[in-house]
């Protein structure tokens, strides 16, 4: 089940687009192909066709990028996949055949860079195996040292890609002191799930948290002790949150939580936690609940939610649902701090 839920997951938009780019250049290559064909017997009508559908294909994708799923990415590689075979396949000259047989790096390189490692090895067979389809059809001269050459190539420089990109992806999405996800890959976590919850109706909140007087613990006591505190905090959160929630360092003293299939009253369940998991430091929420118009917006909301618990007083947090419904606004005992939550101490009701 949770396989099925992943696949129909909105794609990440930078693999959607980067697809839809390069449907578009090899659509334009095979366009050439037909205008300036290999040989007089090039099969120059199947060429045009590829071209037609390589362009449809480039086009909805970048039209459609934030709407196309895991699934959809794929059964287009799959299409692509197979569209290459055939192209090798009928090929009417050994050095057309050859030369075609390159179409499949862009499927490698792409696999490579945006394709966790078993999806990436899944279509690196795939790809040997359209490569050999093709080349023993077309009548390639030495078609299985060409294909040994073909692939080896393509599986080296493809494998080699992947492990750097993996690892490079790592550290841009790690901060390096605390651990949690940067800004950035927890930016790109939201929009996704900001995007599933638009086409399910699932819910999902967004939690920014701001230290109190964190400025004060550096002035007074170090930036060791400070980067101690952020560490401890984070590594205290943790222990609080599912598997699937992502932990992001905002900015300096300022973290964001994102809460998949979780409203705005579960939400504040989690702040609570949060704030008995350490002690060491006080701080203040802003909960954002509900599908917003965009991302921005989103973001907007859970901020201006934090600067009213800030205003409140040090150590609250501040709810609030979508335009147009009920806010509810909450100040909370000590939200970390030497102090253990209470109940509320304050509540108000207001109108957007």
């Amino acid at each position: 089940m949770q396989s099925v839920d992943a696949a129909r997951r909105p794609a990440p938009r930078a693999a959607v687009t980067t697809l839809g780019t390069a449907c578009l250049l090899v659509g334009l290559l095979c366009g050439f192909t037909v205008v300036v064909p290999f040989s007089e017997t090039a099969p120059r009508a199947l060429g045009a066709v590829l071209a037609a559908v390589a362009l449809a294909l480039g086009a909805v994708l970048l039209r459609l990028a934030p709407r196309v799923t895991v699934l959809a990415m794929h059964a287009v590689l799959v299409l692509a996949l197979g569209l290459m075979t055939l192209a090798v396949l009928r090929s009417t000259t050994p050095v057309g055949a050859v030369v075609t047989a390159a179409g499949f790096f862009w499927l490698a390189v792409f696999a490579a860079v945006f394709l966790t490692r078993t999806p990436f090895l899944a279509y690196l067979v795939g790809i040997g195996g359209g490569l050999a389809l093709g080349l023993a059809q077309a009548g390639s001269p030495s078609p299985v040292q060409t294909w040994v050459f073909y692939l080896g190539t393509m599986a080296g420089t493809s494998w080699v890609l992947h492990r750097k990109v993996t690892s490079l992806r790592a550290i841009a999405a790690q901060d390096a002191l605390t651990g949690a996800a940067t800004r950035r890959s927890l930016l790109d976590a939201a929009e996704r799930e900001l995007a599933w919850s638009r086409r399910t109706g699932r819910p999902v909140s967004l939690v920014l948290l701001d230290l109190d007087d964190f400025k004060i613990i550096n002035d007074t006591q170090g930036h060791a002790a400070g980067d101690e505190v952020l560490v401890g905090l984070t590594a205290a959160w943790r222990t609080e949150l599912r598997a699937g929630d992502v932990l992001g360092r905002w900015g300096g003293d300022e973290f964001a939580v994102l809460l998949p299939a979780t409203g705005e009253e579960e939400a504040r369940r989690v702040v609570a936690r949060l704030a008995g998991a350490d002690q060491r430091c006080s701080w203040s929420a802003g909960v954002a609940a509900g599908a917003a118009d965009s991302l921005d917006e989103w973001i907007s909301r859970a901020d201006d939610a934090l600067y009213r618990a800030k205003r409140a007083r040090a150590g609250s947090v501040v709810g609030e649902r979508p335009r147009g419904e009920e806010v509810e606004t909450e100040a909370l005992g000590q939200l970390g701090g030497r102090e253990a939550p209470s109940d509320a101490v304050a509540r108000g009701v207001q109108r957007r």
